[in-house]
This record gives structure tokens, C-alpha cells and sequence, in this order.
């Protein structure tokens, strides 16, 4: 009976566990990607930017944006912080700021005042088409991120790269695995009772 509590123990936590998270380093920023609350039309993405390594021109964060799918429908909430950001679905674009255009681009627009040196947080709630999400078994697609700096004087840092996202089991893999353990437990349960 206890290892089918302890194998019932460890599927839940597998169960809830977040998916594994993608870490990007360009110009001493670290950019963390990570998608939770995942079903087959919606997710949260946080998008983490720990900007106390970052190096070249531009003194403040001016606008990131990050696209995880090819059919976004909408954003429904939208958190950026520490700052004020406000949240466009769109890519960065001349002049070095968010667009309302830009493929499936969610963009979080700074002030101009949000320093580096700063770890900031994204999170946005979004719905997307069935099947698009950018993940390894999906084949949806390749995600990408853009970011810009900029200073006082104008001088301007901007990267725009594509990155590659872990694979994010789906709802029916997770049952899957809980069943097969559950199955496991009763199994080693009958054993010892004969």
C-alpha cells in the first residue's frame, strides 16, 4: 500500500510541475522563457529579462517582445514589472518600438525609464489557434524574441533572435502517465497481498 501511495505521490507532482523553462544570453541579458497553465488554446508566458549583466550602448529596457505562436488570438491580461509597461500584440519596429503589427508578436513597451541592471517580469495570458503553440513536438514553428535598448543620447541596442522552446507535454501525456503509475501501484499492491 505505500508504494502506491508514494508512486500516486510522485505523478501528482509530475503532474503539476511547470515546463522546463529556456534560457537565452545575449549581450550579458539573461532572457528566460516559460510557459504554464498550457491547454490547447490558451497559456500564461513569462518571460523573465535579468538585465543587471547587460553591457552595450542604451542605459534603459525600451521594449521586448516575444512570439510563441502562429495564430494568436488575443491577449487577455498582461503584467510587466518593475515599471510601467503596456502591452501590444505586435513586434518591435522602427522607430525601436512596439507595433501594432508583427505576426502572432506579443511586445511589452517601456517608458523610457525603466533602467538597466534590473530584473524585469512579462506575464501574458494568451489564446491561440489549436495546435500552434511553439513547442518541440509541435512543428508549429520557430518562437522569437526581440528586445531594444536605449540611452539619453539616443544610442540604440536591439536583438532579434529565434529561440528554441522545451517540449510541453500535453493534458492527455499527463494522464497517461498518472494512469500507468496508478496501474504500477495497484499492481505491487495485489503482489504482496498473495
Amino acid at each position: 500500500m505505500k508504494l502506491s501511495h508514494s508512486l500516486l505521490g510522485a505523478g501528482a507532482a509530475l503532474a503539476l510541475s511547470p515546463a522546463p523553462a529556456l534560457a537565452l544570453t545575449d549581450a550579458g541579458t539573461l532572457y528566460t522563457l516559460s510557459y504554464s497553465g498550457v491547454t490547447s488554446t490558451t497559456a500564461t508566458v513569462t518571460l523573465d529579462v535579468d538585465t543587471t549583466g547587460y553591457t552595450p550602448a542604451g542605459s534603459f529596457l525600451d521594449a521586448v517582445a516575444v512570439k510563441v505562436t502562429s495564430d494568436l488570438v488575443s491577449v487577455d491580461s498582461f503584467s510587466g514589472s518593475p515599471g510601467t509597461w503596456t502591452s501590444v500584440i505586435g513586434n518591435i519596429g522602427s522607430p525601436d518600438s512596439c507595433t501594432a503589427s508583427g505576426d502572432g508578436f506579443m511586445c511589452a513597451q517601456g517608458n523610457n525609464a525603466n533602467s538597466t541592471g534590473i530584473d524585469y517580469t512579462f506575464v501574458w495570458d494568451i489564446k491561440f489557434g489549436p495546435g500552434t503553440l511553439f513547442t518541440a513536438s509541435s512543428g508549429a514553428g520557430t518562437p522569437s524574441l526581440q528586445a531594444s535598448y536605449r540611452s539619453a543620447t539616443g544610442e540604440l541596442y536591439k536583438i532579434s533572435v529565434p529561440i528554441p522552446v522545451p517540449d510541453i507535454p500535453e493534458p492527455q501525456t499527463y494522464a497517461l502517465i498518472l494512469a500507468g503509475l496508478g496501474l504500477l501501484g495497484y499492481v505491487a499492491n495485489r503482489r504482496r497481498e498473495f
